[in-house]
């Protein structure tokens, strides 16, 4: 409810979760953090996994969720282990608000009736989302290439949120744009042609989480060409072979937590605040 200020429980994740511990305390909430990535003398860190959930509202976890089969949480620096007996610590049950939710931790929530939202799965959330991601990978990509976006040949592999916003971008500032996927779009082509397009591109963006780019395509970049792979672990390259053929190819899932933290954070926490507000 509007005015209310509630206490949340911020765990691991990266610079995203830091700062949306941040944007949340700047709009009057209470924030206890635990294996979170800020600085260990900062006043919102605490010492013990308790003392973060103790009188607990909501706990903001993760935005790339959980790993282990659900045992442990994201961390930039490191894992957050559950421990066994985390189910004793959530009573009475206490909202879980993560990226995604799975494995053991989705399995104890649904044991003990507790409630989690995974605001990976907001539409609103997704869509501003995939702008910053967009950002961030053509940024990132262009720099590893050394080359400027304008009057490159970029390919993009998928036609979802990400890869839509990518492929936008990429035309806004000049570049020669293919969207590769399955089915094929408007003006785009199948998946099964890119190696047509393959000695032809200085930069490539895989935004799908299925093996797409094999050892026969990237043997045919030029050695100046970078693909850049956002998709979730393992991500769509044949990494082994791009390092055995000398070809830049980087995984760098959860692009805005590494490059805008700032912005992502205060996108997760205007979304949490926005769901309690239509929730509670």
């Amino acid at each position: 409810m509007e005015g209310t200020a509630y206490r949340f429980a911020v765990l691991a994740g990266d610079g995203r979760e830091a700062e949306a511990a941040r944007h949340l305390t700047e709009r009057g909430h209470k924030v206890a953090a635990f294996g979170t990535v800020l600085p260990v003398d900062a006043p919102l860190r605490v010492a013990s996994l308790e003392e973060a959930l103790h009188n607990a509202d909501f706990i903001l976890g993760p935005a790339l969720g959980t790993v282990d089969g659900g045992h442990a949480l994201y961390g930039l620096h490191g894992r957050l282990v559950l421990p066994e007996d985390l189910p004793s610590l959530l009573q009475p049950p206490i909202p879980w608000i993560m990226g995604r939710v799975d494995g053991w931790l989705a399995e104890v929530l649904a044991a003990s009736d507790g409630v989690a939202w995974e605001y990976g799965r907001d539409e609103g959330y997704r869509m501003s989302n995939a702008i910053l991601t967009a950002e961030a990978a053509i940024a990132e990509g262009s720099r590893r290439a050394g080359c400027s976006v304008w009057g490159s040949r970029a390919l993009v592999l998928g036609a979802g949120r990400c890869g839509q916003a990518i492929a936008e971008r990429l035309t806004l500032l000049g570049a020669n744009t293919i969207v590769a996927s399955q089915p094929a779009i408007a003006g785009g082509i199948a998946l099964a042609d890119i190696a047509c397009e393959a000695s032809r591109v200085d930069l490539v963006f895989n935004t799908i989480p299925a093996r797409v780019i094999e050892r026969d395509f990237l043997a045919q970049l030029h050695d100046a060409a970078v693909v850049v792979d956002i998709a979730s672990e393992p991500g769509g390259t044949d990494f082994g072979a791009a390092r055995a053929l000398g070809k830049t190819a980087v995984l760098l899932p959860g692009l805005p937590g590494r490059m805008f933290p700032r912005s992502a954070g205060c996108l997760i926490a205007e979304a949490v605040l926005t769901w309690i507000g239509q929730s509670h």
